[in-house]
């Protein structure tokens, strides 16, 4: 087990040892070279505003103002005072009205250490967003006690993972699939040995999800590469070209990487039932044959198949919901709604991964099988 880990090491330090050095500078970058940077402010009043007048005007052309002053709270001007007009499009259903008292994130620009100009960017809602987590963190640890902390040390460095390690790398333009792999060992090898302890059926579970995950990425490339899918159906996609500074990215490769990493939790979790499942069969009937404890893993990985299969697909529907009940609202017919790039990578992205998870299921009971006959 230890081999594997030290493996798993040796090759991403081998491979992008120069660029992991430089891992901590890609988040701290300043974006001066976009012209401004991102304060903090709080509002301490609000001296005009008329959001709650009534007119006697078409709402299509309703422009409502807030002028409010704001006191900053980071950045070389922390603790000035400015006032800003707020101007509000009553036929934006997302419009910002803003309360005294209230935290917002403002656009600074200076200039030879001079404050020319103050925006309005957005409402502050990290302190929301963490309370949120710290109530997630707690009920893990509150129910799950010892487990429940294993747990979130594995999700915290699952995300470490992907923030300082996966994303930076795409975003240097190193080739996604190799990486993803990788970072896909990584999170596996670390979450499960957490989880489960070093042991044969952890050892079983790591080598089913690895493998059911490449099948998946493999799949999606096969399928992309035949409809000649480059990627660019979605918007995010579209602002990553507009965003990346001119260097060229395998964008095809970021959206196999994108089903790979979509599909872990899933295989992970249906691949270290099974084995855990297998184990404990074994330690209940250290005579059973190997025949007969297959069929038992077989049996297992059906009743978990139809659950997860169905979370899969429907975590993608979810994400989607918003573009499905545009083509309702504009009555596109199948053949225009399925030939389109965007959702041609959505279905992709969904069946691809349900094919890893559901092939994963027979690469487990047969890694711990053949893991049973070497002990």
């Amino acid at each position: 087990m230890k081999k594997v880990l030290l493996i798993l090491f040796l090759l991403s330090t081998v491979i992008f040892g120069n660029d992991l050095k430089n891992l901590k500078s890609f988040y701290r970058e300043e974006v001066t070279d976009r012209g401004y940077t991102i304060v903090k402010a709080r509002i301490v009043d609000i001296p005009y505003d008329d959001t709650k007048e009534k007119r006697d005007i078409p709402i299509e052309s309703d422009i409502r103002y807030q002028h409010v002053k704001v006191k900053l709270l980071t950045g070389d001007f922390k603790g000035k005072v400015y006032t800003l007009r707020n101007t509000i499009d009553q036929i934006n259903p997302y419009k910002l009205i803003f309360k005294k008292g209230e935290k917002i994130l403002l656009y600074q620009y200076e200039e030879n250490g001079h404050l020319t100009g103050l925006k309005i960017f957005e409402r502050s809602k990290e302190n929301s967003l963490y309370f949120l987590v710290g109530i997630f963190i707690l009920s893990m640890i509150a129910i799950g006690g010892i487990k429940g902390l294993k747990a979130f040390i594995t999700l915290f460095l699952t995300v470490v993972v992907v923030i300082f390690f996966l994303v930076p790398l795409l975003v240097k333009g190193y080739s996604p699939i190799p990486i993803t792999i990788v970072a896909v060992g990584i999170i596996t090898v670390i979450t499960l040995f957490i989880v489960s302890g070093i042991n044969r059926k952890t050892l079983a579970g790591i080598l089913g999800t690895v493998l059911g995950t490449i099948i998946a990425g493999v799949l999606a490339m096969g399928v992309s590469n035949y409809t000649q899918l480059v990627g660019m159906g979605s918007e995010d996609m579209q602002a990553l070209v507009y965003g990346s500074n001119g260097h060229f990215l395998d964008y095809r490769g970021i959206l196999f990487s994108g089903v790979i990493i979509g599909a872990l939790g899933a295989v992970m979790d249906v691949a270290i039932s099974i084995a855990s499942s297998m184990w404990e069969i074994e330690e209940l009937n250290p005579e059973i044959t190997n025949k007969q404890l297959i069929k038992s893993g077989m049996n297992i990985g059906k009743d978990i198949m139809g659950a997860m299969s169905n979370t899969l697909i429907l975590a993608y529907v979810g994400s989607s919901l918003s573009l499905i009940m545009v083509f309702v609202s504009f009555k596109l017919s199948f053949c225009e709604i399925i030939n389109l790039d965007i959702v041609a990578t959505e279905i992709i992205r969904s069946i691809a991964g349900s094919i890893g998870l559901v092939l994963s299921i027979p690469v487990t009971v047969f890694v711990s099988v053949l893991l049973r006959d070497r002990k």
